[in-house]
């Protein structure tokens, strides 16, 4: 039998990502396991500097911050939401930022620590709104040298009533 004892959760606080937060935790419960909580911001957020559009540099830097910023109080919105329910669960939770392109973070942090599972969300299906994580691509399954495994999508119908 498998034991689970450090979970690597990759979560960025979509409908498919809580999906997995709630796998995670479900999983850490049963075999008394850790979680470590990777926050990945993509790449893409870097350049979001509106300088296609904005047409002076003062506005760019204004604009450029107040992404950050907004990045920012998402992921402490996000840490302190799964922290507050690992804490009721007595569960062992931390968690690592890191940005860049997601899959290749999310394989590079697999294999810096002991994990022995990999728990992230299934993406968004088609008429669903919302970004496309870069996460599940498919070299991902072939480069982790642990489990992954992939929570389903919520029933999404179902929410929208």
């Amino acid at each position: 039998m498998t034991n689970f004892s450090n979970i690597l959760l990759a979560s960025h606080n979509t409908d498919g990502a809580k999906a997995a937060e709630e796998l995670a935790i479900k999983l850490a419960e049963d075999y008394s396991a850790q979680i470590t909580h990777l926050i990945i911001v993509p790449e893409f957020w870097q350049w979001m500097t509106g300088d296609d559009w904005l047409n002076n540099v003062h506005t760019q830097i204004e604009y450029g911050n107040y992404v950050e910023s907004e990045l920012e109080r998402e992921i402490i919105e996000h840490i302190e939401r799964l922290q507050a329910a690992m804490e009721t669960k007595n569960i062992t939770y931390s968690y690592k930022l890191d940005n860049g392109a997601p899959d290749k973070i999310l394989i590079h942090e697999s294999n810096l620590n002991d994990y022995d599972l990999i728990v992230i969300g299934s993406p968004r299906p088609k008429g669903v709104d919302g970004l496309n994580s870069k996460l599940l691509t498919k070299n991902l399954p072939l480069q982790v040298s642990i489990p992954l495994l992939i929570a389903p999508y919520p029933d999404h119908e179902s929410q929208s009533s």
